[in-house]
């Protein structure tokens, strides 16, 4: 029994803080879908699973539901289980599954409507759809009735939609699995779906695939089960699972393969120190791996620049940044105080002066930048220590771009107060 496993393809996902880029990445995801059930024919797939929220929501349009449809009928060899998750609930009259065409698919088309054991290739697929976007009830509960049903039948792959339940990474009303729910329910393999990002649980019998094409920016902490060194935003371009159940009982081989053609990579960049930033971002974008026609980029500007150093900032960037796919570029900067406007806040507003000079102060001692300042300069390292103690907090646990971007929305305030 070998099936693809796929998940969170959230189609109709609606991107619109990218402006006029939103549609070039809305049309990726069906293109990606064209691409995956490719793949599924090529290798001899007996089925093409989707484990929940192949639409971004119930409210879709009319064209995208056909649209996806045509893609599987384009490929009736292809066997098609479709999983209704959290995103794209089977609620009643109002949702996608009650909608033609998929009201009555096609014969190689199933769509689980409530739980039930469904042959495929001498094993079972056994599911668990959703009705309803939240729930504190485990979806995998339902899988051991239905795997009794079946017993001694060949292998039975679980198919559901939620967090595994993760102490304190989940939320309790989120559709909480049970972390060896697949174990718990005596199947071979537990195809999961809801979180972005490649899961491996229960000594490797249920999975949870990540989106096929990324849809966010990833702070870089590799994926749970990932390979060493893997960082999340430097990684895959999407994945779902190969997935060959050899006989009941039989560990599965599970094999990740990468589908998506985006990546999605989130950059820093701190102005007032612009060569030096300047130099640390052409490393990053000219890289071996750089692939800007194929990248989805978001870079962060912080700081608080000179009027001198912004315009070359502007101009750098937009030629740099001109060949992405599509790009956001988060504007946290503060023009910075003149000298003139330094000397009248000292004046004027003492403690808040002598405030900014502590954020600052303060992000260069968490930076490394400086060891003990003296206290005419800004906080001291040992002035920080005994005022975090004092909150029962370590100091080290808020970086250098928290205690800037403090330091930037005291002065956007003050500027906003003054002008």
């Amino acid at each position: 029994m070998k099936f693809i496993h796929s998940a969170d393809w959230q189609l109709g996902a609606r991107f619109s803080n990218f402006g006029e880029r939103a549609e070039a990445l809305r049309a990726v995801r069906p293109a990606t879908l064209r691409r995956t059930l490719e793949r599924a024919r090529a290798e001899a797939a007996d089925a093409f699973v989707v484990a929940g929220d192949l639409f971004e929501d119930n409210q879709v349009e009319d064209s995208l539901v056909r649209e996806v449809m045509a893609l599987f009928e384009a490929f009736p060899d292809v066997p098609v289980f479709i999983l209704p998750g959290n995103h794209d609930p089977l609620c009643g009259p109002g949702c996608i599954w009650e909608r033609p065409p998929f009201r009555e698919p096609p014969a190689h088309v199933t769509v689980f409507r409530e739980p039930r054991a469904c042959p495929v290739a001498g094993g079972w697929f056994l599911a668990a759809p959703l009705t309803q976007k939240k729930s504190p009830r485990d979806p995998s509960l339902a899988l051991a009735d239905l795997a009794r049903e079946v017993a001694g039948a060949g292998p039975r792959a679980g198919v559901t939609h939620g967090s595994p339940a993760i102490e304190s990474k989940h939320q309790p009303d989120d559709h909480p699995v049970h972390l060896e729910a697949a174990s718990r329910a005596g199947l071979d393999y537990l195809a999961l779906g809801h979180w972005h990002r490649w899961q491996v649980f229960d000594g490797g019998r249920m999975v949870m695939p990540g989106t096929p094409e990324p849809d966010g920016f990833d702070p870089g902490r590799p994926p749970e089960g990932a390979a060493p060194g893997e960082a999340g935003s430097a990684g895959p371009r999407g994945r779902v699972a190969l997935v060959d159940l050899p006989a009941a009982g039989a560990p599965p081989k599970v094999t990740p393969l990468e589908t998506g053609s985006l990546r999605w990579i989130a950059l820093d960049a701190d102005l007032p120190d612009w060569d030096a930033c300047r130099a640390r971002l052409e490393e990053k974008l000219s890289g071996p791996d750089a692939d800007p026609e194929h990248t989805v980029l978001r870079l962060t500007l912080r700081g608080a620049p000179d009027l001198r150093v912004r315009e070359a900032a502007d101009a750098w960037l937009d030629r740099a940044l001109g060949a992405y796919f599509a790009r956001i570029v988060d504007d946290r900067t503060v023009p910075a105080l003149s000298e003139a406007e330094a000397t009248a806040l000292r004046r004027e507003h003492a403690v808040i002066a002598r405030v900014m000079d502590d954020l600052e102060a303060a992000a260069a001692l968490v930076g490394g930048r400086r060891d003990d300042p003296p206290s005419v300069g800004g906080l001291t390292l040992k002035q920080l220590e005994a005022l975090a103690a004092e909150r029962k907090q370590d100091w080290r646990e808020f970086d250098e771009s928290f205690w800037r971007t403090a330091r930037e929305v005291l002065h956007r305030e003050l500027r906003e107060v003054t002008s």
